[in-house]
This record gives structure tokens, sequence and C-alpha cells, in this order.
């Protein structure tokens, strides 16, 4: 995928709860696991392994002064989090 190897989401809300993500890859752009735009949520008791992204190995979070977006990550483990340009885990523009 170009944004978001395992969900691309623009606006809305995202929850995910003991939920594990693994090997999924931006091809080309941005959030390896995530790509969230304008998006609120939160991610808790989840695992991320082995991601890759442009910006934002695992999460790329991005908002605007008019599109505020939001993300809580409680007990989250990550490990191999790979991003070509910034952001290792998560990317927040």
């Amino acid at each position: 995928f170009r944004y978001g190897g395992a969900a691309h989401l623009t606006g809305g809300t995202i929850s995910a709860k003991q939920t594990a993500f693994a090997g999924n890859r931006a091809t080309v752009l941005h959030g390896g696991a995530l790509y969230l735009l304008h998006t609120s949520g939160r991610v808790e008791n989840s695992t991320f392994l082995a991601h890759e992204g442009q910006y934002g190995g695992a999460i790329y979070l991005g908002s605007t002064s008019t599109n505020p977006a939001t993300l809580t990550l409680s007990f989250v483990t990550a490990a191999d989090q790979r991003a070509r340009e910034g952001g290792g885990f998560v990317f927040i523009s």
C-alpha cells in the first residue's frame, strides 16, 4: 500500500485493543502500519512488529489547524520499525 500498510484513515475514529500489527509496509509514503489523517483514536495493549514507511515506521499521524488529529497509545510494544526519512515509530505532522 502507498499509505498505511494495515490501515489508511482520513477522518473518523480508530480503536484498537489487543491487536497485533506485523510486517506492514507503506511502499512509497507514510505509516508502515497506520496512516491516520485528521483522525482521532486510541491504541491499547497492542504490538507493532517489523514495519516500514517513508515517515513513521509504524504510525503516521497528520493534522491541520482546522482538522486536528489525536492518538492515545497505552501499553504498546514496538520492535523493528524503520522510517526512511523520519519518525522511527511515530511521525506527527
